[in-house]
Order: C-alpha cells, then structure tokens, then sequence
C-alpha cells in the first residue's frame, strides 16, 4: 500500500495508509508541517489541556477531611465565589459556627465556618489563577518555538504535567 501525500503527521486514513508521511528507500519519514502550523495547532492544544486541568476540580483539605472543589464549568465557580460572599457577610456578622455545608465531587458534605469557607474559597481561585499563569507560560514557549523541528519535538504533555506537579 503506497502512503498518501497529506496534512497530518503520523495520521493515517480510513485505508490504514499514512498521511503527511513521504516513503523512501523503504522507510517513512515524516513530513513537518510549516513552523506557524504546528503552533496553531499546539496552542489549540494548550488552551484544551488548561480546560481539562480546570475541569478536573481543585483537591482541598477541609477541616474534616480531603475532597475535591467540583469547577467543570461556570456554574461551580459561580457556587464557590457565593460561599464567598455569604462567608464574608457571616464573619463581618460575628458568626463562628460551622454553619456552611459545602459539598464535594465525592459527595460528601463538609460544615465549615465562614472563615474556613472564605478560606476555601480563596484557595480555589488561586488555583484557577495558577492554571492560567501555566496555560500562559507554556503559550509563550509555544510562540518562542524557533522552527518546525523544535516544534515538531515540543512535548505539551511533559510540559503540563510538569508545571502541574509543581502546584
């Protein structure tokens, strides 16, 4: 079966052919694809990859245990910055109690105080803000990349697990 000249590297069509491979002397070499090419496509990556970090929840240890902030969309965060809101009215109110359910991706339900709500809360936003300094970061390595090759070896995966195990 001959490779068929094409776009996408190491892909292969619905024969099982190779596309964006050349075949030579009985070997495929890989055809890069132009240098601004390959930084769309690895910034579209980086922008899917901060998404899913976002999605994946901000693991949190509550006073009575660890459990995972649920932010997979604009509805959690929305939830997590009104514990924020109620937490500051209650501890400019004088209320200590643990007055404050909150309830977490493993469905359990931590009572918390205002402050340790506000607190909570705190830490979430922080490592939203996190997730994007990394999304930016990794996007400037991503303009900065010098040509196809360098492109074409840029590992986002190893740079996002790296940067995330650093949080």
């Amino acid at each position: 079966m001959q490779p068929r000249a094409g776009r996408a590297i190491g892909a292969v069509d619905a024969t099982g052919a190779r596309i964006g491979d050349t075949y030579a002397d009985g070997q495929f070499a890989p055809v890069l694809l132009p240098l601004a090419e390959q930084q769309d496509a690895l910034r579209a990556a980086n922008s899917t990859r901060h998404t899913a970090a976002e999605a994946a929840g901000v693991p949190y240890a509550f006073p009575d245990g660890a459990g995972t902030a649920q932010t997979r969309d604009t509805r959690d965060l929305l939830n997590i910055n009104g514990i924020a809101s109620m937490a500051a009215a209650l501890i400019a109110a004088g209320e200590t109690g643990a007055v404050m359910p909150f309830r977490d991706a493993e469905d359990v339900t931590h009572m918390l105080t205002p402050q340790q709500a506000y607190d909570f809360s705190q830490a979430v936003g922080v490592r939203i803000t996190a997730l994007y300094q990394i999304k930016w970061q990794i996007r400037q390595q991503i303009d900065a990349l010098p040509d196809a090759e360098t492109a074409a070896a840029f590992d986002l995966d190893a740079t996002w697990g790296a940067a995330l195990q650093q949080l």
